[in-house]
């Protein structure tokens, strides 16, 4: 090579090392998905423009009272919202809701009603320990329920998750719910794994508790937070913009590939968005701005997990 090649080919390698990297279409097996929580102050249409442009596979719906799509209007509603992803090129894979049982009204014509649409797979809602049975009865208590949810499930096609959850109530240590879920298949109900909320409770023995229930993960969730001191002096784990915060994605992004875990990822926004800060702005203005909030988070989420070798 002479010195002018040379010092070309240099010169192309140093530009591309300060190239930011074009991961929009790396997925390694996952698929990122967002949850439209803070996304139900638009239509169905909107909903899915600003997924498409914010670059995301699919939407993670809300499908619960005061869901984008409510349980009563299920046959309803919920085509025409997997209808306006369709129509931009989106996937609508995961739906939320606040089933705990088979039984209960419009779990099953809820789930049935999905599996038809393609969403398999779908969060569940949150169980509380009895207080008079105590905690390992509680557990034990609500297996036959879990049982009877997870055969549903396995009619119909579907796989049940149920989220960890900072707090009091059943799923907060991620060990209660290896126990109320042992001996379940995790094609039918599992857990749907919140880093955020497992380092909140777990500080860092998240591993430990990540590594207990890894063969029952059936999705992941990213988002972030900050302990912040309130005005009252309580402490909050207040939701921060992805990698702003205090989860180690680093390490957790390397467990999750040290575990060979491949799952559907759903991205939540529970910070204040531009629709809440900027109320009375033009709605476009603020539509656009949302977009750059949830484009800004899915890049830090790829990035992180290409740092990570998953992608």
């Amino acid at each position: 090579m002479n010195r002018r090649n040379f010092i070309k080919t240099s010169a192309a390698a140093a530009a591309a090392m300060h190239m930011p990297l074009d991961l929009s279409a790396a997925t390694g097996g996952f698929s990122f998905n967002c949850f439209t929580k803070l996304l139900q102050w638009l239509d169905y249409a909107e909903t899915a423009e600003v997924l498409k442009q914010a670059g995301f596979d699919g939407a993670d719906l809300t499908v619960r009272p005061g869901g984008h799509v409510v349980p009563e209007r299920v046959e309803e509603d919920l085509p025409r919202a997997v209808e306006a992803l369709k129509k931009v090129g989106l996937t609508a894979p995961m739906m939320v809701t606040k089933i705990t049982a088979a039984d209960e009204p419009y779990a099953e014509k809820t789930l049935r009603t999905a599996r038809a649409l393609g969403i398999k797979n779908y969060r569940m809602g949150y169980l509380s320990y009895d207080t008079s049975l105590g905690i390992a009865k509680s557990i034990e208590n609500l297996r036959p329920q879990m049982k009877e949810l997870a055969d549903l499930n396995r009619q119909i096609g579907v796989t049940g998750g149920y989220q960890n959850h900072a707090g009091t109530r059943i799923g907060s240590s991620v060990w209660d719910l290896f126990l109320l879920l042992k001996d379940i298949d995790p094609k039918y109900l599992g857990i749907q794994y919140d880093i955020k909320h497992a380092t909140a409770e777990g500080g860092h023995s998240w591993k430990v508790g990540l590594e207990l229930v890894a063969g029952q993960v059936m999705s992941l969730v990213l988002k972030d937070f900050l302990w912040t001191k309130q005005d009252n002096g309580a402490w909050k784990d207040a939701t921060v913009p992805l990698g702003t915060g205090m989860v180690d994605y680093a390490a957790f992004f390397k467990e999750i590939k040290m575990l060979g875990i491949s799952c559907p990822i759903t991205v939540h926004f529970e910070y204040k968005m531009p629709h809440e800060l900027l109320q009375g702005s033009p709605h476009d203005v603020v539509k656009n701005k949302e977009i750059a909030v949830y484009k800004r988070d899915l890049s830090t989420a790829k990035e992180l997990m290409h740092k990570a070798g998953l992608i």
